[in-house]
Order: C-alpha cells, then structure tokens, then sequence
C-alpha cells in the first residue's frame, strides 16, 4: 500500500490535485529505513582510535565489562559443551520417538552493521554479544529447556513442558531481556540491534535431516516456518484498509466541562494484531512499515471524517495519535509530513498531532526535533509519556502544545500515587502546557484525574467513543463529584 494513495486521497477532499503535489518530489520508499552510511558513521563514532584497532577494540570489551558479573567471570567452555550436548540428546529423543517438539529461534539483528563498522575489532564486541545472551538465556529459561547456539548471531531453544502460548510468552520475555541487558551494556549500538523471537511446534517428519546435522536441520525448518508465517501477514497486510475504521472519544475540559477535543483511534483488533506479530517477526525496518501504514490509514480515514462534518458546519477539533518511529527519521516521516502538506491551511485549526510510544531510549532533543517538524503543519503537537518519565519537565519547556499519558496502571487505592499524578498533570511546574489523562475507564480514576489537576480527561467513565465526534458531549465535573462519592 503506497502512501501516494493516501496523499491523493487527502489532496481529493479538497479538490487538489495531486500531480501537481509530486512536482519537484522524488519517489518515496515504504518502509523507514536508516541509511547504511548513516548508521555506519554513528557505529563508528563510539570507536575513536583508528589508527590502534586492537587496542580501541580492547576498550570497547573493557568497557563493556565494567562491572557486570557475566564479563568478568572467566570463560568457561564445559556449560556450553553441557548446553549442546542437552539440546542435542533432547532433540534426538523426540525426533527418534517421533515426537512432536516445541521449539524456537533467537536471532539478535543488526550485527552486519556493527560488523562492518567495526572492522577488525567486531571480534571482540561479538563476543561480548554472544556471551551475554547466553547469561540472560540462562537465567530466563526454566529448568526443562534446552538452548544452543547456531551460526554467529542465532540460537535454537527446545521448550521442555510449556503450551505453545506460554513458549511464545517466554521467548518474548527472553527477546526483551536479552536486549535489556545489550542495551545496558552496551548502550553506543541501542539503535542498531534487535533481539527477534519465532516459536513453533514441528512435527519431527519435517525435519529433512538428508543433507545436514539435527540442530542445522532444526533451523532450516524454523525459518521456512517463519517466512510462510511472514506470507501470510503481508496477504492479511493487504486487507488493512478495509479492515481499519476510526471511532472518536471525547476529550473533556475540565474547565470548559465539554468536549474540546476528539481523540482518533483505529477500531480494529485486526491492525493492532498485524502490528504485534509483524514486530516479532521481521527487521525493524520492516516493522516501522507497518506501524506507518496503520498511522497513514488513521490520519486519512480522521480526515475524511473532518471534511465531512465541516461541509455541514460541524467542524471538531481532532486528536491524531502518530507512533514516533513514524516521525522520527527518515522515509515515513517524510511521507508522513508529505500528508500534512495535502491539508488546506483553512483545516489545520481543526489538526493536532499526538506523538505516542516515546521510549525511554529516545533522546530529549529527538522528541524537539518531531515537534519542530510538525508544528507548522497543525494547531499543535501532544507527546505521550509515561506517568513517572523524567523528561516531563524538559519536554514540556519545549513548546508543545500539552502532554498526555494512560491511567491504565494507576492505583486509586494507592496514595502514593497521588504525588506521580499531580508532578504530570502540573507539567512540573511549567506553565501553559495542557495535560491529558487518557484511560479514565472508571469513576474513580477520572475522580483522581480531576483531583490531580488534569486539563483534560478521557475515557469511557466520559463517554464511549462513537463513529463520530460528539460536538454537543457535556459533562458537569460536580455529577462525576457526586458519582465518585456514591461509588463508596
């Protein structure tokens, strides 16, 4: 699905035309890929001395080894030999027993970038790699299962006793935690790897075991699995757009005590389970695609919806959330600016962006560099965070037109969560800067919302979201009050 339909489909509402907007515009590519050269040039970067690759090799291991018990230890090569040699005896037993086996792959990603910038010091970052992959690996599998490791950057995991689901859970929980501890260690490559997890249940008479060994025989079946699995997503892929629809939830003004604000949300368990399972199971790049896609087909379908009610003089203020991977860098975020630039100016009072899912990885100054970029385009830009993230303060003084963030953990029986809520809904301190509490599913939690000092608040105690904005949602804060008090 070409964003250029989505750019022709915005630029027709209002009568534009769309040859005009390719004018002096090179073809865009799909998926958010970040330069080679670009990411060799930050790889490097960590790597000063080029003139003594050993010993600026050695100061990457010996950095990364600073006080972390796994790196210190001295290597010890009979586990391994323990680790195979139980993977293997167990994989035999099934496969000679015609048994069914619950099993799945750990490939860490992006090692080919690294390598190349590296040059001859990639051997001792590999092994850096290897080493602490195999220690969370250990910690996180249970006493029934086996690992291995294959080729320079894989490993096979057999799941002892575990359903299908729980092994998928777990290698998940594994994936994450390998690259937890990648990142902490070696926090330079953050942006240049990935950890990716494929569970699957064989049947031992698919293993073709003619040409290779057991464990290689394992792997080759696991991928060829894996890629029909990938087939499969990129058919259902296809169907997205007319699969998605977008309901419209009324954000509340405390002060106003009516909807200002209408937050966008695709209505469809379909896409978000696209999403999750394309993450898991391709290259990041490939992942960012699809979360683009899905943000593309938002923005679209919310201004289709604009238009409409605004040829009826009914006009609303729209909340469009973005994923940030796909207004970061590179080709989504240019085809992403590209759909704001189809918007009359006469509709971008009606506009505002909410940047979601800003990891704690992303620098301050990424987060400005969004903003600065959309700001032009629209009314203005909400960043989502989490409750406790301590870039409140900074992002807030940033400009941005308001802050948001899910009630979906807060406790309201806790009253240590008071202090959290009230830092966020004040924006720390800084002036000017409107606050959204968003999952205010519940009585309670839209009490504590009020309480706190949020500007705004939504959620299904509110009102449900619906097919269109409601422009005449009213809703006394004294009757949520009174409701609070009779629910105890």
């Amino acid at each position: 699905m070409d964003v250029r339909n989505f750019v022709k489909a915005v630029a027709s509402l209002f009568g534009n035309d769309p040859h005009e907007q390719r004018q002096g515009r090179n073809h865009l590519r799909r998926s958010d890929s970040r330069p080679r050269n670009s990411v060799r040039r930050h790889l490097a970067s960590v790597v000063p001395d080029r003139e003594n690759p050993d010993r600026a090799g050695q100061e990457i291991a010996d950095d990364s080894a600073k006080d972390d018990p796994v790196r210190n230890e001295p290597v010890k090569d009979e586990p391994v030999r323990d680790e195979n040699t139980r993977f293997d005896d167990a994989l035999s037993l099934l496969v000679k027993g015609r048994q069914s086996l619950l099993a799945g792959s750990l490939e860490i990603i992006g090692l080919d970038d690294v390598r190349t910038a590296l040059g001859e010091r990639w051997t001792l970052f590999k092994d850096v790699v290897i080493r602490l992959t195999q220690a969370e690996l250990r910690r996180s599998l249970g006493p029934s299962d086996t690992f291995r490791k294959h080729g320079d950057a894989s490993f096979l995991i057999h799941f002892g006793r575990l359903d299908k689901g729980a092994a998928e859970e777990r290698a998940r929980h594994v994936a994450n935690q390998v690259r937890t501890s990648l990142i902490k260690t070696i926090p330079e490559f953050a942006q240049s790897i990935s950890v990716r997890p494929f569970v699957a249940v064989i049947d031992p008479d698919e293993i073709d075991q003619s040409e290779t060994g057991l464990a290689d025989a394992l792997f080759a079946r696991l991928a060829r699995m894996r890629s029909d699995v990938v087939a499969d997503l990129q058919r259902r892929r296809r169907s997205l757009n007319q699969h998605t629809t977008v309901l419209f939830a009324p954000v509340w003004s405390v002060k106003k005590e009516l909807a200002l604000l209408h937050h966008c949300r695709a209505n469809t368990q379909r896409s978000s389970q696209i999403s999750a399972l394309w993450q898991e199971l391709v290259d990041p790049e490939e992942a960012a695609s699809i979360v683009a896609e899905i943000d593309y087909l938002v923005f679209a379908k919310s201004l289709e919806t604009l238009h409409r009610l605004r040829r009826h003089s009914r006009a609303a203020l729209l909340l469009i959330p973005v994923d940030l991977r796909t207004v970061l860098s590179g080709a989504t975020r240019r085809e992403y600016i590209r759909l704001l630039g189809a918007l009359p100016s006469s509709y971008r009072k009606y506009i505002m962006l909410e940047v979601c899912r800003v990891g704690a990885d992303v620098r301050t100054s990424e987060i400005y560099d969004v903003i600065k970029k959309l700001e032009p385009h629209i009314k203005g830009v909400v960043v989502q965070l989490p409750l406790d993230d301590k870039r409140v303060t900074e992002i807030a003084a940033s400009g941005v037109w308001g802050l948001s963030t899910s009630l979906a953990d807060v406790d309201v029986l806790d009253r240590s969560s008071a202090d959290p809520l009230q830092r966020f809904a004040t924006a720390d301190g800084v002036d000017g800067v409107k606050t959204i509490a968003c999952g205010a599913n519940s009585i309670g939690l839209t009490a504590a919302a009020l309480n706190a000092g949020f500007a705004f608040v939504e959620g299904s105690a509110i009102g449900p979201a619906a097919k269109e904005p409601r422009l005449e949602f009213r809703l006394r804060a004294q009757s949520l009050a009174l409701a609070h008090v009779r629910s105890y």
